[in-house]
């Protein structure tokens, strides 16, 4: 199936593209990013945390709805938005 994924600043720096189309197995958003993650190491860095989940940091919206649990099926079609909030004076 196919998947897009945006990256929003800064995370779309790691891998010079703030737009990818995936092809995936049927899976979880969890599957997806460590899917993304062994593609894009670089981006891999960012988004995971030593225990390999997701770092805190990081924010995922699933078709323009804000996600809390990251066990949601993602079916063909779907856009994944990932983004770390940036805040300054």
């Amino acid at each position: 199936m196919e998947i897009t994924l945006k990256l929003l600043k800064p995370l779309k720096d790691a891998i010079g593209k703030d737009l990818l189309t995936l092809e995936v197995e049927e899976g979880t958003v969890t599957s997806l990013l460590q899917h993304v993650s062994k593609e894009y190491p670089e981006l891999g860095k960012e988004l995971l945390d030593d225990k390999g989940g997701l770092d805190y940091r990081v924010n995922v919206i699933l078709n323009d709805k804000p996600l809390n649990e990251l066990d949601v099926e993602v079916n063909d079609g779907d856009q994944v938005t990932l983004f770390i909030p940036v805040s300054g004076g």
